[in-house]
């Protein structure tokens, strides 16, 4: 833990050095967060690597603060949907063991992502942020499971209800991470063959946190159904019953339903594998968004390196800003 704030705190204080303000600080309307010259680190540097960009006025969630994925993540997101080989990747409560903020509530990695939660809530201060669109350049990159974890972290708030999303209608995996039956989900309620929302709402082992699945796949009619009054519907509806909501999406540059959702939302989170996805990739994603009218947040970046944890998962603190 010591390292954690360490890293927090001198990430704070070169932030305090440079003259920009605090997230959350002052009435701008411009997005608040830590000096937004895009730079690459030293630490990426020595390592031969190139760090993605910050993104331009934003909250840099985790490069900053960093959130760590597990190897298994890849098997996870690579493999078949048509498949339910759920048992391979699962072990305590049904849950996947990349649900690391659900397995191990007191890990390093844990603790990184109740820093993100934090940076999250600390932008929504002066105004009510409720829709989080989490997205990737690529596939393979980390977004789903770094939304569940998100979602569960946001579960320890009380008095405060939490709602998954799956809105990747093309390749759905909540299904195999949290071992329950992905239909009835968003298809269904998208297509009519559902009334009302709360009939594909599933239920976890928190009280505060529910999830909707994607109900199967439809790469045909995805598009299509984020983009229908009923899509914008359910998310009213949402926005009445539920303080957070977290929405995992399709990659950018893969198809347009990402553009779609995030436009919808609050604010979108773009998810960065580090030493995967070219810089040039990232700014491309950036563009793709913003001419789509949603507001880029900040970045996550997963795949990170440290040579001493304990568990099956490497990562490092990183910060580039």
């Amino acid at each position: 833990m010591g390292d954690v704030y360490d890293a927090m705190n001198r990430a704070d204080k070169e932030s305090e050095g440079s003259g920009h303000p605090a997230p959350g600080d002052g009435a701008s309307n411009e997005p608040s967060g830590l000096p937004v010259e895009e730079m690459i680190s030293d630490e990426a540097k020595a390592a031969g690597s190139e760090a993605p960009p910050t993104p331009r006025g934003a909250v840099t969630m985790a490069a900053n603060r960093l959130a760590a994925e597990t190897a298994a993540l890849e098997q996870v997101e690579s493999a078949d949907p048509a498949h339910d080989d759920i048992d391979e990747h699962t072990s305590l409560n049904g849950y996947s063991p990349v649900i690391i903020t659900h397995h191990d509530r007191g890990s390093v990695i844990t603790e990184q992502y109740r820093a993100i939660r934090t940076q999250i809530l600390a932008r929504g201060r002066n105004r009510r942020l409720q829709v989080n669109v989490l997205t990737s350049a690529s596939p393979n990159e980390g977004k789903s499971v770094t939304t569940i974890n998100l979602g569960v972290t946001f579960s320890e708030l009380r008095n405060q209800k939490t709602l998954l999303i799956e809105g990747d209608l093309r390749r759905p995996t909540f299904a195999k991470l949290f071992q329950r039956k992905s239909s009835p989900g968003l298809v269904q309620l998208l297509k009519g063959e559902r009334d009302r929302m709360e009939d594909v709402i599933n239920p976890t082992v928190y009280d505060n946190l529910q999830l909707i699945p994607a109900g199967g796949s439809d790469a045909i009619n995805s598009t299509e159904l984020l983009s229908s009054p009923r899509m914008t519907q359910m998310l009213e509806r949402a926005r009445d019953l539920y303080d957070h909501i977290f929405i995992d999406t399709p990659p950018v540059l893969s198809v347009t339903d990402a553009s779609i959702l995030g436009a919808l939302g609050d604010q979108t989170i773009l998810v960065v594998r580090l030493n995967k996805t070219p810089s040039d990739l990232v700014e491309r994603t950036k563009r793709l968004l913003r001419a789509a009218n949603c507001d880029v947040a900040g970045v996550v970046l997963t795949h990170l390196e440290h040579p001493s944890s304990r568990y099956l998962y490497k990562y490092r603190y990183y910060r580039s800003y």
